[in-house]
C-alpha cells in the first residue's frame, strides 16, 4: 500500500475531514510542526479543543526550535523542526503532501524529499491580485515550484496562479475550498431558512486586508439617505476596530459584536440574510462555505479568490466591483428584491460540487 505523509503547521477543522477520509484509502500520517498546540495549552487551542482535531487518523507533533514558536505573527522562521528529515527517513512516505512553502521546515522537507525521489503534492490558496503583487518573488516561488510534482488547487483562481508559476494542467487536480459540514450540522437542530433576520453580517479580522472600512462607508452613506430595515452586523477584532467602531458610533444600524466563538458566529449567520466581504486580499475565506452552508447568501467583492467559480452572481449569492460604492449600493438597494428561495436552490448544487469527496478523487488520480 503506498505511504502518505501529510505536512501542516497546526490542526484547522476544515482539514481534518480530509485526513480522515485520505487515511481510508492509503496508510497516513499528518505529522504537525507548530508544537503549541501539543499540549492544547487554551492560549493556542482555544475554541479547537471542542472540534475532536485529533480523532480517526494518525498525527505526530515534532519538536519545534523556533524561537518565535509562542507568537502569532507568523513568518519563514516561525517553524524549525529538524526532525522532519528523521521522520521520513523512519516512516518511508511514496508520497508527501504539503501544506504551503512559508516556513523553514516546509522547505527543508520539501528538499529533502527531492533527494530521496519522494513525490511531492502542493496545496497552497494563492492567487494573483492586483491588491497583491507578487511579482518581486515570482523568481523564487518558480526554483522552489521546481520541486514540486504535484498541485491540488482550490479554485479557479487558485489555478490561473500556479498557471502563471510554469504548472502543467496536467499536473494541476482540484480539491475545492470546502468546510467541514459535519461541524455545522453538530451545532444545529435545523436550519433558520423561513424566518432570517434581515442582517448583513461581517466575520473575520478587522484590518486593512480585510479593508471593513469601505463596507461600512458605503453602508452608513446608504442607511442615512434610505429607510432601509437592515442592520449591519459586525463580528471579530482587530487593530482597526476602536477607530472603525468610534467613527460610526452614530449609526444604530451598525453593530459590533468583537470576537466571537465558532458556534455563536454560526448562530448568527443561521439566523441571518445576509453575509458581506470586501477584502483586498482574500484567496479563499472559509466563512463563505460556512454562511451558504447556512443559507446566509454571500455579497463579496470580485477580488476574493472564489469570486469567479464558487460563487455565481446573482444565482448563489452578489459579487461587486471592488472598492465600488456605487456597485455595492445597488446590491443594497435590491436587498428585498433577491428570491431567496431560488438562490437558496442554487446554494443546494454548490454545496454538492464543493465537497472533500473532490479532494479524494484527485489524490486517487495522482496515486495509482
Amino acid at each position: 500500500m503506498n505511504k502518505v505523509l501529510i505536512l501542516n503547521s497546526h490542526p484547522v477543522y476544515y482539514h481534518i475531514p480530509f485526513y480522515q477520509k485520505i487515511s481510508k484509502h492509503y496508510k497516513t500520517k499528518v505529522i504537525y510542526t507548530w508544537d503549541v498546540f501539543n499540549n492544547k495549552n487554551p492560549t493556542y487551542w482555544k475554541f479547537e479543543s471542542s472540534q475532536n482535531l485529533l480523532k480517526n487518523y494518525d498525527y505526530k507533533f515534532i519538536r519545534n526550535l523556533s524561537f518565535q514558536k509562542l507568537s502569532y505573527n507568523f513568518n519563514f522562521f516561525s517553524c524549525i523542526n529538524p526532525s522532519i528529515i528523521n521522520e521520513i527517513l523512519i516512516y518511508k512516505p511514496n508520497y508527501i503532501i504539503l501544506f504551503g512553502y512559508n516556513y523553514f521546515t516546509n522547505i527543508l522537507c520539501l528538499v529533502f524529499a527531492n533527494l530521496l525521489n519522494i513525490k511531492i503534492i502542493f496545496r497552497g490558496e494563492a492567487y494573483v491580485n492586483k491588491s497583491n503583487p507578487y511579482i518581486k518573488f515570482k523568481f523564487f516561488k518558480k526554483i522552489i515550484f521546481k520541486l514540486v510534482d504535484y498541485v491540488i488547487y482550490s479554485c479557479n483562481s487558485n489555478k490561473k496562479y500556479f498557471i502563471e508559476l510554469g504548472f502543467k494542467e496536467k499536473n494541476l487536480f482540484f480539491g475545492p475550498s470546502t468546510i467541514d459540514e459535519n461541524y455545522i450540522l453538530s451545532k444545529f437542530d435545523k436550519f433558520n431558512i423561513t424566518q432570517k433576520k434581515k442582517q448583513i453580517v461581517f466575520a473575520g479580522k478587522i484590518d486593512h486586508r480585510k479593508n471593513l472600512d469601505f463596507i461600512l462607508n458605503t453602508f452608513d452613506n446608504f442607511s442615512k439617505f434610505n429607510k432601509t430595515s437592515y442592520e449591519l452586523i459586525i463580528i471579530g477584532d482587530g487593530i482597526l476596530r476602536p477607530k472603525l467602531e468610534q467613527k460610526f458610533s452614530d449609526n444604530k444600524k451598525i453593530k459590533f459584536k468583537g470576537f466571537l466563538d465558532h458556534t455563536s458566529i454560526f448562530k448568527i449567520l443561521n439566523n441571518s440574510r445576509y453575509l458581506i466581504l470586501g477584502s483586498n486580499y482574500d484567496p479563499t475565506p472559509k466563512i463563505i462555505n460556512e454562511s451558504i452552508y447556512l443559507k446566509c447568501i454571500p455579497i463579496i467583492t470580485d477580488q476574493i479568490g472564489v469570486s469567479d467559480d464558487l460563487i455565481k452572481n446573482g444565482v448563489n449569492g452578489f459579487i461587486f466591483k471592488h472598492n465600488d460604492q456605487k456597485s455595492l449600493t445597488y446590491i443594497f438597494n435590491n436587498l428585498d428584491n433577491y428570491d431567496l428561495l431560488k438562490i437558496y436552490k442554487s446554494i443546494e448544487s454548490t454545496l454538492n460540487l464543493w465537497s472533500y469527496d473532490q479532494w479524494l478523487e484527485s489524490i486517487k488520480k495522482i496515486i495509482r
